[in-house]
């Protein structure tokens, strides 16, 4: 219903200059005043003057979008010493803030998964690569045994960590982005679910009745994506997470000692 009645008024909106406006409103409050003599009742002649006067000035409400929520407080302060006497900012951070708590707790959810990952990755990596080594002890041996630098054994067994690693991170990258994406609008729909059940939000609305904006609409429009910054950060935590791992399987090779391996 509120939705309809804010298309009917745009709808039956006429533009008009200023100054028209301002006759028009004027002689409305006249006719007023003539047609009911009572409204003046319990009225001082210096109210009456002003209530006359105060419905010819010019009033205007202006929306502007902030793109980047962070910046609605900064915004605010700024444009707050600009305002005309009797003016004021009504801010929507409010309602955003009742939006992102689900993104918060996506947030606060995935950095204590990735420090969880990370120290698994690195004990269950740090495990399987002496295993690996170990099984490739006799190959290892011949190549001790050939002449071959132990330096150069190493950097053999990071190149081939490091390539597998690589490949494993490029497709968890897509399938992570995937599955967070699932598990982020379900958490928008749960959370819109019981505040619109709480009755927390009037009207299934945000911000003011011309916003035209209701949480089907954010949830339509949100999207989660995979920038150039984020995705070079998440190979270097991976790359980081298995050179970490691969570092104490090599104190391994250094230990060995072609003879025995060979006896």
């Amino acid at each position: 219903m509120e939705q309809e009645w804010v298309t009917n008024e745009l709808i039956n909106t006429f533009y008009l200059p200023n100054k028209t406006v301002s006759r028009m409103n004027q002689a409305y409050v006249k006719e007023s005043f003539e047609k009911d003599t009572t409204m003046a009742d319990g009225m001082s002649e210096k109210e009456l003057a002003d209530y006359k006067k105060g419905a010819s000035q010019e009033a205007y409400s202006s929306t502007f979008v902030i793109k980047k929520p962070e910046q609605m407080p900064d915004f605010v302060a700024d444009a707050t010493p600009l305002l005309p006497k009797h003016y004021s900012i009504i801010s929507a951070q409010d309602k955003y803030d009742t939006i992102s708590g689900s993104m918060n707790k996506v947030a606060k959810f995935s950095k204590y998964i990735l420090i969880t990952a990370a120290a698994a990755s690195i004990i269950i990596l740090t495990l399987v690569i002496i295993l690996f080594i170990r099984d490739r002890k006799k190959e290892l041996g011949i190549y001790l045994s050939l002449g071959e630098k132990k330096i150069k054994i190493i950097g053999q067994i990071f190149i081939e960590v490091l390539i597998v690693a690589f490949i494993a991170i490029s497709i968890s990258l897509f399938t992570g982005n995937l599955l967070a994406k699932n598990v982020s609008t379900s958490l928008i729909s749960n959370d819109t679910k019981t505040e619109q059940d709480s009755g927390m939000i009037s009207g299934n609305q945000i911000g003011n009745a011309n916003a035209d904006i209701d949480f089907d609409t954010v949830k339509d429009s949100y999207t989660v994506k995979i920038d150039g910054p984020y995705i070079a950060f998440f190979y270097l935590i991976g790359l980081v997470t298995v050179i970490l791992s691969t570092a104490l399987p090599m104190l391994y090779i250094l230990r060995l000692n072609p003879k025995k391996i060979m006896m």
